[in-house]
């Protein structure tokens, strides 16, 4: 069930424009405090974490973000922004093929096609 404080902490990540990436990071820390299982919350983390520079600790945050029981929408989310920074290129087509394969998120969706278009498969 989600909280009063971590529905607040989520419309802070989403809307709060004037907000640096740093201090949403805070948030985001504290609200996965009381809720670790929330793909969302380690999605908005993740994208706040890669806006600060800090690239390793945003992939590791999808990836923790995958593991949560989530909506499928949220998924195919976290599978583009994962995609989009790992650096091991299949992880990278795994999570591009599920997330172009969603009918979840179409955006998400249209965007993993596109990036599998551009992108020759690893050799293997």
């Amino acid at each position: 069930m989600l909280t009063q404080e971590t529905f607040l902490a989520l419309r802070v990540l989403e809307d709060d424009h004037e907000m640096g990436a740093e201090e949403k990071v805070c948030v985001a820390e504290q609200a996965l405090g009381s809720a670790p299982n929330l793909g969302l919350l380690y999605l908005r983390y993740g994208t706040n974490l890669q806006e600060s520079g800090r690239g390793e600790e945003a992939l590791a945050a999808y990836r923790r973000g995958l593991s949560c029981p989530e909506d499928a929408q949220t998924r195919a989310r976290l599978l583009v922004r994962r995609a989009l920074i790992d650096t091991n290129k299949y992880e990278k087509r795994a999570c591009l093929e599920e997330a172009a394969s969603s009918k979840a998120d179409l955006v998400a969706a249209a965007t993993a096609y596109l990036f599998l278009r551009d992108t020759p498969p690893p050799v293997q």
